[in-house]
């Protein structure tokens, strides 16, 4: 992860080079989230730190008055397995994922 590279540049630094080195380390292209169901537009939209499912149901246009808003479906982009997990609109959400926004059942 990012964060991770920013601790081992910084482990690298430290020692021998600077006191107290700052770093910031930040992705500038990254794969795009997609998602589908009960969204006013599903589709693509691009990645941004620290996402989450409610952030990419609002880029989409919001959820449709049939969604189940409470709870969504990722899958994720490193799961070969291609399960879906549950989420709430908290969760956060990387680079690639599918979210889907089930349905409600009245």
């Amino acid at each position: 992860t990012t964060t991770e590279l920013e601790s081992a540049v910084i482990g690298l630094l430290k020692p021998d080079y600077l006191k107290n080195p700052s770093v910031s380390i930040e992705l500038l292209n990254q794969s795009p989230v997609y998602i589908t169901g009960e969204v006013r537009q599903p589709g693509q939209f691009s990645y941004r730190t620290n996402m989450t499912v409610f952030a990419v149901a609002a880029l989409a246009g919001g959820y449709t008055y049939r969604a189940k808003n409470n709870i969504a479906y990722i899958i994720r982009a490193g799961d070969k397995s291609r399960s879906k997990e549950k989420a709430t609109p908290e969760t956060l959400v990387y680079p690639g994922d599918i979210i889907e926004i089930p349905e409600r059942l009245f």
